[in-house]
């Protein structure tokens, strides 16, 4: 697995790209001071690996040895888990781009998809020109989705991490939002909206999801979508219910 993803085990997801670096501040969209009519969503690809794990494995306890003897295991699975993602046909990158569109229409607030040329994973630097007018830039970041396990004996649940930047399109590219969040985490932390993973979707391991792949992709839809449900609530209206209070820095 990427290291980049392996920042995520003890950090948070892959947003560790920006957490393990420099502390991160995320700024809250200002309700009741920005009007926005229309939203202009940057388009973005999935990571080509779904994420499969378990934190606190023999082999991270045991240092590096143990991280090299359990590597041949490691990317077998990871290898069986990307081949049922592709066999199952998941659109994970459609799915959420519509349930966003959805969500902005459900608060009165258009929206619709622009191309993005990225010359890396993250957030963009530069915004492209605009075919339709909109007042702002909502840039959404997939860092890691798939499924996790928060240790040994525990079932490997759904989950999904974005990096989101709202920038207006008037020319001044002021920050209007910028946030992390994550479905089913595998700890917590501060700065960061966590979503709470749902155990119906929970597996024991890889055989048990070959042997139930519509569960499979249940619970990856599940967490894209309460993922864009939630964002859009954060611009449209009030957080949704499903977001974790009080979680421990």
């Amino acid at each position: 697995m990427a290291i980049a993803l392996r920042c995520w085990t003890g950090a948070v997801l892959a947003i560790g790209l920006s957490a393990c670096v420099t502390p991160y501040a995320p700024v809250e969209f200002d309700q009741s001071g920005e009007t926005l009519h229309t939203v202009a969503i940057l388009d973005d690809t999935l990571p080509d690996t779904v994420l499969f794990y378990q934190t606190g494995s023999l082999g991270t306890k045991l240092g590096m040895v143990g991280l090299v003897a359990e590597a041949p295991f490691r990317d077998a699975a990871q290898s069986r888990m990307d081949d049922l993602i592709v066999a199952l046909g998941f659109d994970g990158e459609t799915m959420f781009e519509q349930s966003l569109i959805e969500g902005f229409a459900a608060a009165g607030i258009g929206a619709h998809v622009v191309s993005a040329e990225r010359k890396a994973r993250g957030l963009l630097e530069d915004y492209p020109d605009l075919p339709t007018p909109a007042d702002a830039y909502l840039d959404v970041v997939n860092v890691g989705y798939g499924y996790v396990s928060k240790g040994v004996g525990r079932p490997y649940r759904p989950t999904l991490g974005v990096q989101v930047r709202m920038v207006s399109a008037d020319g001044s590219e002021r920050v209007l939002l910028d946030q992390q969040i994550i479905y089913g985490p595998v700890a917590h932390y501060a700065s960061v909206i966590e979503l709470e993973g749902d155990d119906s979707f929970g597996f024991a391991g890889l055989d048990e999801m070959e042997e139930d792949p519509e569960r499979v992709i249940s619970g990856l839809k599940t967490a894209f979508e309460s993922v864009a449900a939630e964002l859009t609530a954060l611009i449209g209206h009030a957080p949704t219910p499903e977001a974790i209070e009080d979680k421990p820095s």
